[in-house]
């Protein structure tokens, strides 16, 4: 009985709660946005070694799983007028060709130092993504100004979130399959 308990809770919280909306917790999260003006907003990802890419329409986003099994999309803003430390207020969506949000983030955030510039954190966008490409359309505010880009997300494995995951798990190599990654044995 309680093998099939833990993947109900794991699971209850998109199935309960719309994993699209506003209420998924976000690293680096604030509660004191500026009311500083921008005029320069830049959409991007991270790179292996945690810096900020810029994003060119047409590009991939990557996806992972977060610690509750939701597949998400990663993306960061970069704010250059803005020091590190600062909070923002940020409002990012992922639109699918239907015109419907997929996934939706408006935490304020607080700048991170990325090479002297202001970079939010990874903002997570949880969403039904597919293993296979298919085409999104970001859109990324603060203030007023607002940048898009028309990016593919999916059509590769996406990344584990390697600290909700037990890497003894024989078939972690082979996938990153949330129901196989997660060792739900039985340890007394």
């Amino acid at each position: 009985m309680r093998f099939l308990l833990i993947p109900c809770f794991v699971l209850s919280g998109c199935l309960f709660d719309n994993c699209s909306n506003n209420n998924n917790p976000q690293p680096g999260e604030c509660d004191d946005p500026t009311k500083d003006t921008v005029t320069m907003l830049e959409l991007g990802i991270s790179d292996e070694h945690d810096h900020f890419v810029l994003l060119a329409d047409g590009d991939a986003v990557p996806t992972r799983y977060g610690g509750q099994g939701s597949l998400m999309a990663t993306v960061r803003l970069r704010l250059p007028e803005l020091a590190p430390g600062t909070c923002v207020g940020q409002d990012v969506r992922v639109i699918d060709s239907d015109g419907n949000t997929t996934a939706h983030s408006s935490t304020p955030l607080r700048l991170v130092d990325d090479g002297g510039d202001g970079v939010t954190p990874e903002i997570f966008l949880p969403g039904d993504y597919y293993h296979h490409a298919v085409h999104y359309t970001v859109i990324a505010r603060v203030g007023n100004v607002e940048v898009r880009r028309d990016v593919v997300i999916g059509g590769e494995e996406p990344t584990p979130d390697l600290a909700t995951l037990d890497l003894a798990t024989p078939d972690l190599h082979e996938t990153v399959d949330f129901a196989r990654a997660v060792d739900l044995r039985n340890t007394d």
